[in-house]
């Protein structure tokens, strides 16, 4: 949205309650005049956005994590210009944890890039809906693993092909492939033992298309001081050209974390290990059971050792241009 983010801006927002409690520190959103985020008494984040005239008259929605007032009466201040008093919309975070609040941030942030300057009324309410949907995800339990989101933006940070991969990026925990094109399909793994096993259905290892589709497998190692799973969704949207893939991104993250979001901050690997351990092999090259499957047999979920065939025949990140260029 612009050369700083607006987490940065909101971050650097006095923390220092206001004696008027309806007067926010507030910074003006970049590119959208009269439209602010701006920190509450309790540190919270708050988007100011400017609603119809005259305001819809409706109720406020509750959330676990957010609440939506359709016509606030706010006083915002920016740094060296005078207070600006109006009725806003107001989307609140009401959970002061870092994470969350990152999550908040961010994830406003690319959704509003997605809608036009002057947006309509319907285009606000899907946004607030949008969101609303995925701040529910936070008390679910987790879709999926940490460690696995971890490698799937990893895979898409190091593969130089961020836009392409993240287009093709799953945006379900059922959908049967991590990352899926006309040209085939990639599946990334990740573990922390000694060795590249894993876990497949059969269909990631001998599906239709598998002779021209890929495994990508990482050893993970844990590391104080490390990278996290927002570190490298941070540098991955900061690379995306498309708001809407900006968005679609920071939804898998709340797609995958759920109510482990606060794990996110904890839970961090070391990098360059997982690129020295990286290893891209061809679907078929993974060892699998014999097809066809016996008689009234349906399917099947195999635990495969790659180690030797990433040994013998990884063809490393940049072959995953062969899927997604």
């Amino acid at each position: 949205m612009s050369a700083t983010d607006l987490w940065t801006l909101f971050s650097a927002l006095s923390s220092t309650p206001a004696a008027d409690s309806m007067q926010y520190p507030a910074v003006q959103i970049p590119a959208r005049p009269g439209n602010y985020v701006a920190r509450t008494a309790a540190g919270e984040a708050a988007f100011l956005l400017r609603g119809p005239n005259p305001p819809v008259v409706r109720p406020p929605l509750r959330l676990r994590h957010v609440e939506v007032d359709y016509g606030a009466r706010c006083r915002v201040a920016e740094a060296g210009t005078a207070a600006v008093e109006g009725e806003f919309i107001a989307i609140r975070c009401t959970d002061s944890n870092a994470v969350a609040l990152e999550l908040f941030v961010r994830t406003v942030e690319a959704l509003l890039a997605t809608l036009p300057i002057q947006p309509t009324p319907s285009d606000t309410e899907s946004l607030i809906a949008v969101l609303v949907e995925l701040f529910r995800k936070l008390g679910r339990p987790s879709a999926r693993s940490i460690k696995g989101l971890w490698a799937e933006l990893f895979v898409i940070d190091k593969s130089g092909l961020v836009d392409s991969l993240v287009t093709a990026w799953h945006a379900d925990a059922v959908e049967k492939y991590d990352f899926f094109t006309t040209k085939g399909y990639l599946e990334v793994k990740a573990t922390e033992q000694p060795q590249h096993i894993h876990e497949f259905s059969l269909a990631q290892l001998r599906g239709p298309s598998s002779a021209d589709s890929l495994v990508a497998s990482l050893l993970l190692r844990r590391a104080t001081g490390g990278v996290g799973v927002l570190d490298l969704a941070r540098r991955v949207t900061q690379r995306l050209r498309d708001a809407t893939l900006r968005a679609k991104t920071w939804a898998n993250v709340f797609e995958v974390l759920g109510n482990d979001f606060q794990d996110a901050h904890d839970l961090s690997f070391d990098e360059r290990y997982a690129e020295h351990t990286l290893g891209v092999v061809i679907a078929t090259d993974v060892p699998c059971i014999e097809l066809p499957l016996p008689q009234g047999v349906l399917d099947a979920r195999v635990v495969s050792d790659l180690t030797i065939a990433v040994a013998e025949r990884n063809l490393g990140i940049s072959a995953i241009s062969r899927i997604a260029s």
